[in-house]
């Protein structure tokens, strides 16, 4: 099985991948799984704090699949205005690498949302103490410990992406927890 993108109205993906996943269930010929990746962060509103879940790559669902010319013939009969294509590049179907789609895979909880991490920071460095990012502190690039955000690079469909990810920064670690991974990054000092 491969993986392909459909582009769809940017803030709509929920509602289209619930719309493909209607059309295409009662297939039996067709496996398929499909995913919209999202990120889960704390926002601070009007003084409150709030949890939300903000899609990874807005505009996109990601479907696996080895059926892709069938699903496309069904979703020319059926297409939704807000589906707006299958991403092609000249006569194929562009399928998303697997070097970028294994990443985002070990990130993502089975619902497709990446988690915050748990991070302790001393000095310089950061200390990933669990979550998503515990194996892949080298794609951390900056920390705003204030905010509770990581910012983080995927590759996704040929291009470079860097975004803000949920972390949870502890003030104090006990010496057994210095056994994980710990890396520099430079700090977005607030």
């Amino acid at each position: 099985m491969k993986w392909y993108a459909f582009f769809v109205k940017s803030g709509k993906e929920d509602v289209l991948c619930r719309y493909l996943n209607y059309i295409l269930r009662g297939r039996k010929e067709i496996t398929y799984r499909l995913i919209v990746p999202k990120r889960e962060l704390t926002e601070y509103k009007s003084g409150s704090k709030k949890l939300v879940h903000k899609p990874l790559f807005p505009g996109y669902i990601i479907i696996h699949t080895e059926s892709i010319y069938k699903i496309y013939n069904i979703m020319k009969v059926l297409w939704h205005s807000e589906i707006y294509a299958l991403i092609r590049t000249d006569e194929w179907f562009q399928e998303i690498k697997e070097d970028e789609m294994l990443p985002l895979l070990k990130i993502i909880n089975k619902n497709g949302i990446i988690k915050a991490s748990t991070i302790h920071i001393k000095k310089d460095r950061v200390i990933v103490i669990g979550g998503p990012l515990i194996h892949y502190t080298g794609r951390i690039k900056k920390i705003n410990s204030r905010k509770g955000r990581a910012k983080i690079s995927l590759n996704f469909l040929n291009y470079k992406y860097e975004f803000n990810i949920g972390v949870k920064c502890l003030d104090k670690l006990s010496d057994n927890e210095f056994n994980h991974e710990i890396v520099s990054i430079p700090m977005l000092r607030s």
